[in-house]
This record gives C-alpha cells, sequence and structure tokens, in this order.
C-alpha cells in the first residue's frame, strides 16, 4: 500500500467506515511507515481532545444581532450584501475571531490547578499535583490544567493535561487516549474545538 492509499483509509478508519480487509492493510502500512504512524497518531489525538471538550449553545439571536451592528456605507454596498447573504458564515469568522484574540489573551494569564471530569471522589489533589492512587478508577474523562497529574490506578477514559506534566505509573490502566498541552498553538487548537464542539449541538 502507498501512502496516499494509506491516508485514505486512515480517514476511513477514523470516520468507522473501513472494512476488515482495509483495517488489515492499514495495520501492516502503518507497521511499516513512520509518517503514516505519525499521521494516525496526530489524527486520533486531535479527535480525543475534540471529543472531550464540552458543548454550550450559541443564542439563536447571534445572528440578527451582529447583522444589526455592521455599518452600511454606499462604498461596501457589495460586502454588505455578501454579508446579509451569508449571515450564518459572518457570524461563524466573527465568533471565531472573537474566540482568538480572548485565547491569546488568556494563555499563561492564570497559573491556578483546574481539575474537570465526572468522576472526581477519588483523586488525591496537592498544591499542583492530582493523583489517581493505585487501586482507584476514574470513569469518564480527566482534565488537568496547570498542575502534574499521577496516574498509578485506572482511567476509564481520556486524559489531557493542559500546561503541565503527565506521569503514568507502570500500575496505571488508560481507556482513552492521552495528551499534554504545552504550546501556545497546541492550547489554542485545544480549545477552539472546546468552543466549537459548545457551539455544534
Amino acid at each position: 500500500m502507498k501512502c496516499k492509499e494509506a491516508i485514505i483509509f486512515i480517514h476511513e478508519y477514523m470516520d468507522g467506515d473501513l472494512n476488515e480487509q482495509g483495517r488489515t492493510e492499514l495495520r501492516q502500512h502503518l507497521t511499516d511507515c513512520i509518517a503514516c504512524r505519525q499521521r494516525m497518531d496526530q489524527y486520533t489525538r486531535t479527535t480525543a481532545l475534540i471529543r472531550s471538550m464540552p458543548r454550550t449553545k450559541v443564542p439563536e439571536h447571534l445572528t440578527n444581532s451582529i447583522m444589526q451592528a455592521l455599518p452600511g456605507t454606499s462604498k461596501r454596498t457589495a460586502w454588505t450584501r455578501w454579508v446579509r447573504q451569508h449571515p450564518a458564515v459572518t457570524a461563524a469568522v466573527l465568533f471565531i475571531a472573537v474566540m482568538l484574540m480572548s485565547l491569546v489573551s488568556m494563555w499563561d494569564g492564570d497559573n491556578r490547578l483546574m481539575v474537570r471530569g465526572n468522576d472526581l471522589d477519588q483523586l488525591v489533589i496537592t498544591k499542583d499535583q492530582v493523583i489517581v492512587p493505585e487501586g482507584h478508577t476514574i470513569n469518564g474523562d480527566l482534565y488537568v490544567e496547570n498542575g502534574r497529574l499521577v496516574v498509578e490506578g485506572q482511567v476509564n477514559g481520556n486524559l489531557v493535561v493542559v500546561d503541565g506534566q503527565l506521569n503514568l505509573a507502570s500500575t496505571a490502566l488508560i481507556g482513552g487516549e492521552h495528551s499534554e498541552i504545552n504550546q501556545t498553538i497546541d492550547w489554542l487548537w485545544f480549545k477552539m474545538g472546546e468552543w466549537m464542539e459548545a457551539v455544534t449541538p
């Protein structure tokens, strides 16, 4: 299998559309090809990040509010006509621009430890360290920001560590993906994904 075919197979696999023979061929290619294996790993981590983000709904009146706030001048007739014909695209572009600006201003703005998840009762939290003790199981995803996550037990979900450190003990069992986000661009993509998932019903 060539890399061009493998990329198509990777996308079909990520969508759940790849048959058993295709999976076998893809598995063999990934064993032999480092570049495709890295691409698959990157897609898998990105998908896990996007799925771990909470969802919120954009108000229905947002498009009308944005459209009414736009200035109307004769020089910009073509532009305003396009904006009025494509209100959803306009609202999305403005929303993304505002979110990017706020994200850039938020990076390194807060150094407090933040822990999110559905099953936090069994965690041991001390100063900037979050521990999943050996013999304990956390059900669901676990998100730690500005701290060190030490997993000695089991996590049945994804792990995301932002601006911190992830340590997995030899006894650790992870049921999902795990990733560390320590660079501004990775953090921006992660936050954008959070907000995009929140906007999507």
